[in-house]
């Protein structure tokens, strides 16, 4: 049996009316969402960080950063031999010719996070040793590290 009109007109201003408080209340809860998020943005304190005077310990408490150490580069790159061309262009070559002015050269080549120094003295043959390598993620090779520029620059 098919309802009076008046019944369905009943039911579609009802299901109006429904539809209607749903979005007020829709309207509602995202306005309180937006006055949350900015009370929230402006009342959380703002950490404003100064790169140059951070550590690696500051680093692993503020980032959550966890180093990993395995001394290998293979599991990540995929390394390619060196040619013999390239092998004579490398940190010795140019502080072999150093050795011409003077009878001890220390020679240094780094990335700026990493520092290999090598000490080559003059002679027949010329000898070259190469100087523990030193980088800026770990406290006590950063302190060497220092420790050795402030004595090669004297």
């Amino acid at each position: 049996m098919i309802a009076p009109r008046s019944e369905k007109a009943d039911a579609s201003t009802s299901l109006t009316a429904t539809l209607h408080a749903l979005f007020e209340d829709y309207l509602d809860l995202r306005s309180t969402y937006h006055d949350l998020y900015q009370h929230a943005a402006h009342s959380l304190p703002m950490t404003t960080l100064n790169a140059s005077n951070l550590t690696l310990d500051d680093v692993h408490r503020l980032f959550g950063f966890q180093g990993q150490y395995n001394g290998s580069f293979t599991p990540l790159l995929s390394l390619e031999p060196i040619t013999e061309v390239e092998q004579q262009e490398l940190m010795l070559a140019y502080a072999y010719k150093s050795l011409e002015y003077q009878d001890s050269v220390w020679g240094l080549a780094t990335n700026g996070l990493n520092y290999q120094f090598a000490y080559m003295q003059s002679g027949n043959p010329p000898i070259y040793q190469l100087m523990p390598l030193l980088n800026l993620f770990e406290f006590e090779s950063s302190i060497r590290l220092l420790q050795v520029l402030k004595a090669t620059a004297n």
